[in-house]
């Protein structure tokens, strides 16, 4: 009978030929079971170009390094829904045009990231396309009827890079941004706009300004 009380729960490759490979550089060595657990999130399988399941986990855990952020009130709620009907006032008298925001809401900076996800995605879909199949193209003919099937695996792997990118990327605008939009493009869903109240405080007590201002 097999011993399993010494085993490591994070080898990658238990219960796999591999194993003893594992067990052989050292269950204990630093950094090893991490670089294999990226890899495995490399070569998960996933839909479309580019990985945005990866995305949105590898943002939620830069977020979550970043300290714990203050969850949005009734309180910052109700300002924003009252600015918005103050701006909407203002502009009535400037323009004749319809306000285009129907619906008033705070957002964490994880909830930031998340709801403006499709909007990123419709943005980056045709660039990560671009870019993946020119890497793809990089590959001289003769190397890629040599590797096969690799050759999938890496492009696969291209898409899990681009989205691990993404989400480090968004992860880090997630503690800039003060709206859903600030990048000049409207973010999230239709006729919503969105503030992020932890972001505000933070350039307020910059300017020594109070919430409410």
């Amino acid at each position: 009978m097999v011993d399993d009380s010494h085993q490591n729960p994070d080898d990658p490759f238990k219960g796999t030929p591999f194993e003893g490979m594992f067990q052989m550089f050292g269950a204990n060595q630093a950094g090893l079971g991490s670089m294999m657990g990226q890899m495995r999130q490399l070569m998960k399988p996933y839909n479309g170009v580019v990985n945005y399941d990866l995305a949105r986990k590898t943002a939620k855990k830069v977020i979550s390094e970043q300290g714990t952020a203050p969850q949005p009130t009734s309180g910052h709620r109700m300002g924003v829904t009252d600015a918005l009907q103050l701006a909407d006032m203002w502009l009535d008298r400037a323009t004749s045009l319809p306000s285009a925001a129907r619906h008033a809401t705070t957002w964490t900076r994880a909830e930031w990231v998340e709801n403006t996800m499709p909007e990123w995605q419709a943005l980056i879909d045709p660039l990560a396309v671009h870019a993946i199949s020119s890497m793809n193209d990089a590959i001289p003919a003769e190397v890629r009827e040599m590797i096969g099937p690799l050759a999938a695996m890496l492009k696969q792997a291209g898409g899990a890079m681009f989205g691990q990118q993404l989400g480090t990327g968004l992860a880090h605008l997630s503690t800039e941004v003060l709206s859903s939009t600030d990048i000049g493009l409207p973010m999230g869903p239709a006729h919503t706009v969105a503030l992020v109240p932890h972001n505000l405080a933070e350039l307020g007590a910059g300017l020594e300004a109070s919430e409410t201002d």
